[in-house]
């Protein structure tokens, strides 16, 4: 394939490094910044002393962020507290993207994530819980943002492989939230507990969990 045939992109134009997937991350970071969370700033401040491509540099950016925002969470405001934590969650998403799921750190940062994003949504009364939803023997680990009793449409999104379920808010959670949708999420992470399953081929995972989860849908 020629390089002027190539329909899907990661990005064309250079942001911060040269490096096109820690670029496009670095970009990814950002964009979710514009909703919540860390400011643009914070994020350009977080990666000022990473060596191009250097995933142990961006780590270490990362989660020290992470850890920045939870020391300076607010006691007496529940909606800056609420963006603190998930500052902090998000941070750790980061940090996650260039860690292997095989080393300790993985699993620790993974809930260090899930509980700062879970106590931020709580503070910031998004009407969202965790939900494990039935597939095949195992399960899918997922987030229902639901309004309350009135019926609406229901947003479903499921993600895949290099993806938390974290990673659907910004997507289609926030947005949903913000425009009357109930929401349900769902994924199956890099590294799933006993409980969870873990996709192996996406087109095959995707088709049959999303079926599963209209299912788990209608039983609510």
């Amino acid at each position: 394939m020629k390089e002027n045939e190539v329909i899907v992109k990661r990005q064309a134009v250079q942001t911060r490094f040269k490096n096109q997937d820690m670029d496009f991350t670095f970009n990814w970071f950002v964009g979710i910044s514009q909703l919540f969370g860390l400011s643009a700033s914070q994020i350009f401040y977080a990666v000022k002393d990473i060596r191009d491509g250097n995933a142990s540099d961006w780590r270490k950016g990362f989660v020290a962020m992470a850890v920045a925002q939870l020391r300076c969470v607010p006691e007496d405001n529940p909606v800056l507290a609420g963006e603190a934590y998930l500052s902090a969650a998000y941070a750790y998403r980061a940090a996650l993207q260039y860690t292997s799921p095989r080393v300790p750190e993985f699993a620790t940062w993974v809930q260090a994530m899930e509980t700062a994003f879970q106590k931020g949504v709580t503070l910031l009364n998004v009407p969202i819980r965790a939900i494990e939803v039935p597939f095949e023997g195992k399960l899918l680990a997922g987030y229902y943002l639901e309004h309350d009793a009135t019926p609406r449409p229901l947003l479903l999104m499921v993600g895949a492989s290099d993806t938390f379920r974290e990673d659907l808010f910004p997507f289609a959670g926030y947005p949903g939230w913000k425009r009357g949708y109930n929401v349900l999420m769902v994924d199956s992470p890099p590294r799933a507990t006993r409980r969870h399953v873990v996709c192996t081929s996406v087109p095959t995972w995707q088709s049959q969990s999303r079926r599963c989860s209209i299912g788990w849908t209608i039983t609510q």
